[in-house]
């Protein structure tokens, strides 16, 4: 089972404090299944097991931005890898928020000169949802 949703507006936060601004995103949300049948059950029995929610954001970078800086950094300078904190606005009418781990990070500078980045996450410990 998967749902999908999707969004133009958000935030990434490290330490409490929002580092930078998400442009567009897309989630999809999955649960496991497990076969649960008995020893003589005449019929196939499932369970549901975990859920997990992934996807891909992207947004403005601004490298001159310590917050965003430090973000870029965390995958191109020896040290520990921490999680941060996704807030995803769908449309003004809620958003989803928790902790993330982001991965497969890409910085990109188009024609226009204005640098992107994008990025896949995968929200730890589960994700909550609540009106914007």
């Amino acid at each position: 089972m998967a749902f999908a949703w999707g969004g133009q507006d958000g935030s990434i936060k490290r330490a409490g404090v929002a580092v930078g601004h998400i442009d567009t995103w897309e989630m999809t949300a999955t649960a496991g299944e497990a076969e649960h049948t008995a020893l003589g059950d005449k019929d196939g029995k499932y369970i549901y097991t975990k859920r997990d929610h992934t996807g891909r954001a992207g947004g403005t970078l601004d490298l001159d931005d310590t917050g965003q800086a430090a973000i870029v950094d965390m995958f191109m300078k020896p040290g520990t890898l921490s999680l941060v904190v996704l807030e995803l606005v769908n449309s003004g009418a809620y958003k989803f928020y928790g902790s993330a781990l982001i991965s497969n990070v890409s910085v990109g500078v188009p024609l226009e000169d204005k640098q992107t980045i994008s990025f896949d996450f995968k929200f730890s410990d589960g994700v909550y949802r609540a009106s914007s």
